[in-house]
């Protein structure tokens, strides 16, 4: 933007020309990662005691690994459906809150809270540290609000990496 002093008014500056380099973006979320001929398989919302051993045993028969975003809730209303299995065959275990609430529309204290009860219930029983954030309801992607990039702000202040594009 070009300001200028106008001739017909000397002591008021008027806006007389404008030029964007770039369009204003509130925004931007970068995707990286692709690589040809392989594709990432992730599952959101478990353990569920009957999908998620059936869900493994194929993937073992196939010789595939995965990634699990787990809810804490189920993780401990399930206990026979422990992350142990997950984590031992080899996949990843992410974070999906406690209690797989709109994380656009709860506050930072609360969204920590929902984290590390998730945390608890794998490293307590199991050993296992989640390293990946899939925050619930697709609010990160494509975010337009401060509200929906709240979450991908929020992971790597606590050790989370965003775990892509969500359920």
């Amino acid at each position: 933007m070009a300001l200028a002093t106008s001739p017909l008014i000397p002591r008021q500056k008027l806006i007389t020309d404008e030029n964007f380099q770039n369009m204003p973006e509130p925004f931007r979320v970068g995707r990286y990662g692709y690589s040809p001929n392989q594709v990432a398989i992730t599952f959101d919302d478990g353990p569920d005691p009957e999908w998620t051993p059936k869900i493994l045993d194929v993937l073992k028969r196939e010789h595939a690994t995965a990634t699990f975003f787990l809810i804490g809730i189920q993780t401990d209303k399930f206990p026979q459906s422990s992350p142990k299995r997950i984590y031992t065959e080899g996949h990843t275990i992410g974070n999906h809150t406690f209690t797989h609430p709109d994380v656009s529309n709860i506050s930072s204290g609360y969204m920590k809270v929902e984290l590390n009860l998730t945390e608890k219930a794998f490293c307590q029983p199991d050993g296992i540290r989640a390293t990946l954030l899939r925050p619930p309801y697709a609010i990160d992607e494509e975010p337009d609000t401060a509200d929906q990039v709240k979450p991908l702000e929020f992971a790597p202040r606590h050790g989370l990496h965003h775990g892509g594009q969500p359920d």
